[in-house]
C-alpha cells in the first residue's frame, strides 16, 4: 500500500502520464498542463488546496461567532499500535476527547449543563510520518447555558482535561474489549501518565484570518516539503524532523 502510494505520487506533474491542453482564446496560444495526482492525503500540493477550502468553509458556515481554542490530545506510546491494528477504534478516540472537553466545559456557568462545540479531527502520523495516532480540536471557549445565555470558561486546567481523556478512552476501550483491566491498573499507576492535553491560546470572535489558520491546520498534510532535503549526487532523499533540522546520514 505504501509503495503503491509513493510510486503514483512519483507519476504527478508528468506529461507522459496525462494532460490538458489549455488554449487563449484570443491568441490562440496553447500550454500543456499535467494532471494532478488526485491521491489522499499525501500530496502537499493537492492537500493544501483541499486544506483551505474546508477551513474556509469551517470558518464562514460551521463554528460559532465566539472565541475559540485549539486543543491537542495524545496518547501513551503502548496504546498506538492498537489503533493501527483496530482503526475502527480510532473513533472512540474521537468521541474521548469529545466527551473529555465536554465535561470540562459543563460546569462553566454553574448550571452544570453548559454545551460548547467543537470539531475533531483524529491525526495519525507524527512529526517524522511514523504512526502517532492523536487529536486536534476547535472548541469554543465556553458554552451555551439551557437559558442560551453564553458562558466563558474562566481557566482551563489541563490536567484535568488530561484526566478526563485518560478515563474516558480507557473506559471505551474497556467496552470494546480491545485492553484488559490489568492494562489500565498499569496506566493508571504510572508516574508520568503518557496522555497528554495541550490548550491553545485564546483565538477572538473577530480574528478571522487566525482562526481558519486554526481550522486549516486540523486537516494539514501530514507530508511537509519544507522537511524534503534532496543531497545532490547521491540521488537521495532525506525527511528530517522539525526537532532535528540537520538531516543526518
Amino acid at each position: 500500500m505504501v509503495e503503491r502510494v509513493l510510486r503514483e505520487f512519483l507519476k504527478y506533474g508528468l506529461l507522459e502520464h496525462g494532460f490538458a491542453r489549455l488554449w487563449c482564446g484570443e491568441c490562440r496560444r496553447s500550454v500543456l498542463v499535467a494532471f494532478s495526482w488526485r491521491g489522499r492525503s499525501f500530496c502537499p500540493s493537492c492537500e493544501k488546496k483541499k486544506q483551505l477550502l474546508w477551513a474556509e468553509w469551517l470558518r464562514d458556515e460551521v463554528l460559532l461567532g465566539v472565541a475559540h481554542r485549539h486543543v491537542v490530545l495524545t496518547i501513551p506510546r503502548l496504546l498506538r499500535p492498537l489503533f493501527r491494528r483496530r482503526r475502527e477504534l480510532l473513533g472512540e478516540l474521537a468521541r474521548a476527547g469529545a466527551e473529555a472537553v465536554k465535561e470540562l466545559i459543563r460546569h462553566a456557568g454553574g448550571e452544570g449543563d453548559v454545551r460548547p462545540g467543537i470539531v475533531v479531527s483524529v491525526a495519525t502520523a507524527g512529526d517524522l510520518l511514523q504512526w502517532h495516532p492523536h487529536l486536534h480540536l476547535i472548541t469554543t471557549d465556553g458554552g451555551r447555558g439551557k437559558d442560551g445565555s453564553w458562558h466563558t470558561l474562566a481557566e482551563w486546567d489541563t490536567e484535568r482535561l488530561m484526566r478526563l481523556f485518560r478515563d474516558q478512552l480507557l473506559g471505551r476501550l474497556l467496552d470494546k474489549r480491545a485492553i484488559s483491566q490489568e492494562l489500565v491498573h498499569k496506566l493508571l499507576a504510572w508516574r508520568h501518565p503518557g496522555f497528554s492535553a495541550h490548550v491553545g491560546d485564546r483565538v477572538a470572535a473577530e480574528d478571522k484570518r487566525r482562526l481558519e489558520d486554526t481550522a486549516a491546520y486540523l486537516v494539514r498534510n501530514p507530508l511537509s516539503l519544507k522537511k524534503l532535503v534532496y543531497l545532490d549526487g547521491q540521488r537521495a532523499v532525506l525527511y528530517r524532523s522539525r526537532n532535528e533540522p540537520r538531516p543526518g546520514p
